[in-house]
């Protein structure tokens, strides 16, 4: 919920509260002292793009493409492998949920 007040406060006000100066304000007064001192909010807004083009990639993506082109054996790092015997009853439904 913090994370979302702070998102709010972007969307509404267009400032930038950290985290830890929302939790430094146990008052409503507090914050409103943060949040009247804050500097205008640095982050553009996302808009929705058109799906008939190429994406960009993400920072995360972008990482895993330059290693990639690096070493084409890195991706295996990536794709840890592993097996579990379980033993005893199922669970149906625990397992659909």
């Amino acid at each position: 919920m913090a994370v979302q007040l702070v998102s709010r406060l972007r969307q509404v006000l267009d400032v930038e509260v950290a985290l830890r100066d929302l939790f430094a304000q146990p008052t409503l007064a507090g914050l409103a002292s943060v949040v009247g001192q804050a500097r205008q909010a640095s982050l553009s807004r996302i808009e929705p793009t058109a799906r008939n083009q190429a994406m960009p990639l993400s920072w995360a993506q972008q990482r895993l493409w330059f290693l990639d082109q690096l070493d084409h054996a890195a991706g295996a790092a990536y794709h840890m492998a592993a097996a579990l015997r379980l033993k005893g009853q199922l669970d149906f439904a625990a397992l659909q949920a």
